[in-house]
């Protein structure tokens, strides 16, 4: 494999829609409650931001989680790292380089918010982030081995994510202005998709010692608590937003993540690390309910009824 196959598939650029859709999201929410205009060149920082936070997470937990990634063999498309260095298409010290290289993407598209679009607080909710990546993957931290890494992952994806995006686009960052619901009812769907995509990797987590959900509820109970997740944020939205949506648009929003959810019911038996059903299981939850459900917000955000 050449050099850069090795990086597109170190960068796993699927799992961009976990941080763009959040952005975007935020974005469209603050554009639409403050009645602006879509700011197009602000909407590139972030994209630009999106791309390399995505590329540093990927790359730092590539990094740090070799020894367990060595014994994982239920890997699949959501889970499992991208096995570039377990399957010797880079060394640690180049991924190492690639990491150094999105810290400063990093702190370049905040500055650029911060000093060029007078964002003053861009910067910091930037540190912000990359700060809860060195507290999830990074020693001494390390908490997706210590536990809680799941709940670092929701804080960054349901919270900080649309917040930024939000405050990109508004300009707004009063906190009793700043869209608490939205967070509210995406933390729940975020914490699932956290949980649903370590499920494939509880084995090798097992024997690594990682004190993932996963690992301390098992497998069944994990699925279940999957399940319960996404329709607390199903529950919330429809006593939050109900009423800022026609009730076409609301319907259309709900039916992918609560047709999805009632799909996966019917998967959690019978469906170990490494089978067809698991990864099932968790592409209904990734794509048909987390993915979908933001799709579906931005559109009739964008255009309410």
């Amino acid at each position: 494999m050449n050099k850069l196959k090795a990086w597109i598939q170190a960068s796993r650029l699927p799992s961009q829609s976990f941080i763009f859709l959040p952005l975007l999201l935020g974005q469209v929410y603050g554009v639409m409650e403050h009645q602006l205009c879509f700011d197009w060149t602000v909407f590139f920082w972030t994209a630009l931001f999106s791309f390399s936070i995505q590329l540093f997470i990927v790359y730092g937990n590539d990094y740090n989680d070799l020894e367990v990634d060595r014994l994982n063999a239920t890997f699949n498309l959501f889970s499992g790292g991208s096995r570039v260095l377990v399957e010797g298409h880079l060394s640690r010290k180049e991924l190492a380089t690639g990491i150094w290289v999105m810290v400063a993407m990093n702190l370049f598209t905040g500055a650029m918010l911060t000093f060029i679009y007078e964002r003053y607080f861009a910067l910091p909710i930037v540190l912000l982030c990359m700060l809860l990546l060195f507290l999830y993957s990074f020693p001494p931290f390390r908490f997706n081995y210590r536990g809680g890494g799941e709940f670092l992952q929701m804080i960054g994806t349901a919270c900080v994510l649309p917040i930024i995006g939000y405050y990109a686009q508004s300009n707004v960052i009063n906190p009793s202005q700043l869209p608490w619901s939205l967070v509210l009812i995406l933390a729940p769907f975020h914490l699932s998709s956290a949980v649903s995509t370590s499920l494939p990797d509880y084995p090798s987590d097992k024997t690594g010692r990682k004190h993932t959900m996963v690992v301390i509820l098992g497998p069944q109970r994990a699925k279940i608590l999957v399940i319960i997740l996404n329709f607390i944020s199903i529950f919330l939205f429809a006593i939050t937003w109900w009423t800022n949506f026609k009730e076409p648009a609301t319907y259309a929003i709900l039916l992918g993540p609560l047709a999805a959810t009632l799909a996966m019911i019917s998967l959690i038996r019978f469906s170990d690390p490494g089978s067809s059903r698991l990864t099932a299981f968790v592409g209904l939850n990734v794509v048909g309910v987390t993915i979908l459900f933001h799709l579906m917000m931005i559109i009739n955000i964008w255009h309410p009824g």
